[in-house]
């Protein structure tokens, strides 16, 4: 009788039952207005040039002071919490103890980079004529000679391309140097704002989020703090981990490398350290330069040892470095990531491949906190819900 009288109370119409209550329609209402948001946006893009130029501005600095807040604040939580050092002393010492490492680095490891990484490049005429010179032998001396006009083509072609990216940049060189100077200039705010930014953000950072809850409806406010505490705890992670592998990474190769008697080592174990950056192709990526400097330098054996220096580098980084410091925090598949890199890099550039782990797993935790909710109060999932 009463599921009757509620029924005459209430009834269900036509448009509730096909339109409002149809997972279908819905989800196609939500990207019909996704599409309408942005086909607007890009009729009204006038409107967000000061926001872009804002961003170009000050881009720089805050991404390189976001990474060194989430590298620095765990040492200053430490020496607060457990040591009971006040914070801004901490944060003092945490600056003093890098500002050191950063004087060594300049004083041991860079004349070191530098004078490698300048015999490298002078030496890269060399070495693409020694590698020329070793195919045509090769393929002298087997029954696919007949690609040697091929084999020539493309060498004459590296050379006059290599002679035409010369001719241009000595040509562009006075058109290239506002572009220049407003480069160094970026690279010079950035050095001057940074340790300030961090400083600040190192002191004041927990405040930030009560800040901004403050200024919400309660009923979003534990909603909102959930999702920014879900979207730190994952970046913060991330970033730490990747870069703290980073390094170990670079090291590992550096060493490897030494010992094996490459040349170059210094310089390919920073190159590969950088390129570490990239999560599961930046490893790969290196060993391609490495293994045609130790082929054309020392032969066969040294590329063996290069491979097994990289397959040692691989055990370490997969078997300890991941699971101890980056763990399982993201939740990403491997293949996920190598297809958010090559999407991101496309798009983006750069930036992309440096930053679109952390953009998805950003975009993945809001998706993720919208789903819920959406769960919590559609009539479609109200059976699963009680």
């Amino acid at each position: 009788m009463k599921k009757e009288d509620s029924q005459t109370k209430h009834p269900v119409s036509w448009f509730w039952k096909w339109v409002l209550n149809n997972k279908l329609v819905s989800v196609l209402s939500v990207i019909l207005l996704i599409l309408l948001i942005i086909l607007v946006a890009s009729k009204v893009s006038f409107i967000f040039t000061p926001i872009h130029d804002f961003i170009l501005i000050v881009g720089t600095p805050l991404l390189i002071s976001g990474v060194l807040y989430y590298l620095l604040n765990p040492v200053v939580n430490w020496l607060e919490r457990k040591a009971h050092v006040p914070r801004t002393v901490s944060i003092l010492g945490v600056f003093l103890i890098v500002v050191l490492l950063i004087v060594w680095g300049l004083v041991m490891l860079v004349p070191e980079i530098q004078t490698q990484f300048l015999s490298l490049v002078n030496n890269i005429p060399k070495y693409w004529k020694e590698i020329s010179q070793e195919l045509e032998d090769l393929f002298r001396n087997t029954q696919i000679s007949q690609i040697q006009d091929q084999l020539d083509k493309i060498s004459s072609n590296v050379y006059a391309e290599l002679g035409k990216i010369g001719k241009n940049l000595f040509s562009q060189g006075l058109s290239g140097l506002s572009g220049m100077v407003s480069v160094i200039t970026t690279i010079v705010v950035s050095i001057m704002t940074v340790p300030f930014i961090v400083f600040y953000l190192l002191r004041d950072g927990s405040q930030l989020t009560p800040f901004i809850l403050k200024y919400l409806p309660p009923k979003f406010r534990q909603p909102t703090y959930n999702v920014l505490h879900d979207i730190n705890t994952k970046v913060s992670s991330y970033i730490r981990g990747q870069i703290l592998v980073a390094i170990a990474v670079g090291c590992v190769y550096m060493i490897g490398f030494s010992i094996a008697g490459l040349d170059y080592a210094v310089v390919f174990g920073v190159v590969a350290g950088l390129l570490n950056i990239i999560p599961y192709l930046g490893s790969w990526l290196t060993m391609v330069p490495v293994v045609i400097v130790a082929f054309v330098t020392a032969g066969p054996i040294m590329v063996i040892k290069v491979i097994i220096v990289h397959l040692i580098e691989q055990l370490i980084e997969s078997r300890v470095l991941q699971p101890v410091v980056i763990g399982s925090q993201l939740s990403i598949h491997p293949l996920t990531i190598i297809f958010v890199i090559l999407t991101a890099g496309k798009l983006f550039g750069v930036m992309g491949v440096i930053l679109g782990i952390p953009g998805y797993a950003t975009l993945k935790v809001i998706l993720i906190h919208l789903y819920q909710w959406y769960r919590t109060v559609s009539p479609m999932y109200r059976n699963e819900n009680e």
